[in-house]
């Protein structure tokens, strides 16, 4: 007679090898499925064995053989199915389990009326939710402009004026103005809060308006 455990419960069996189906039913597991894994406990540094249905488990090995359930999480990455053992998952996770560069963008998609949810890098998801969570990523779209020929990139569709002066161009706002080149005439923002489109590559130029001296 052979002895094993299912959750720290201890059980006899007279085979020497019972398969995973056996076990589940000696033991009154539930049945396999992604939520349902059977595993097999290993000694560290090793891994823990996941037991199929069909594979035959050596009981007469040294010591007593440990099994348990690992109830597992699902959820789904850029339309393929994944499971994770923790009830909560970051973005970066998310990324790491589906092969996504971590500079892409991660969206959790959100029954309509609501808008898809942006999930940043940092941010935990909670899988223990109802249903199955869904995860989508896009390559970043880049915005470009210039100001005075130099390159500038951003992943902001909008941009105030405040923010072009003092965060791209790193001038001071109270001294130089925005201006862009349009039908062979300067147009100045003078509002610095203005939200400025750049779907379109724009070409800016900056005005100095600090008064000159007079010797």
């Amino acid at each position: 007679m052979l002895l094993y455990t299912y959750e720290g419960k201890t059980f006899k069996s007279f085979k020497q090898y019972m398969t995973g189906t056996e076990i589940r039913e000696a033991v009154g597991a539930p049945g396999e499925s992604l939520e349902s894994l059977l595993f097999l406990a290993i000694r560290y540094p090793w891994k823990d064995e996941l037991i199929k249905n069909d594979e035959p488990v050596d009981l007469a090995r040294e010591g007593i053989e440990h099994f348990y359930i690992k109830n597992v999480l699902l959820l789904v990455i850029n339309g393929k199915e994944y499971t994770w053992d923790k009830e909560y998952i970051t973005g970066a996770e998310v990324k790491q389990l589906g092969e996504i560069p971590l500079e892409d963008d991660l969206f959790l998609s959100i029954r309509g009326p609501w808008e898809d949810e942006s999930v940043p890098n940092d941010k935990q998801e909670n899988l223990a939710r109802p249903g199955v969570e869904h995860f989508y990523s896009k390559k970043p779209v880049v915005y470009t402009f210039y100001i005075d020929k130099k390159v500038y990139t951003t992943k902001h569709q909008f941009l105030t004026v405040r923010e072009i002066l003092a965060d791209f161009a790193k001038v001071d706002t109270s001294c130089n103005t925005l201006a862009e080149k349009t039908h062979g005439n300067f147009h100045e923002f003078k509002d610095l809060d203005e939200k400025l489109d750049l779907t379109l590559v724009r070409y800016f130029t900056i005005f100095n308006n600090t008064p000159t001296s007079v010797s």
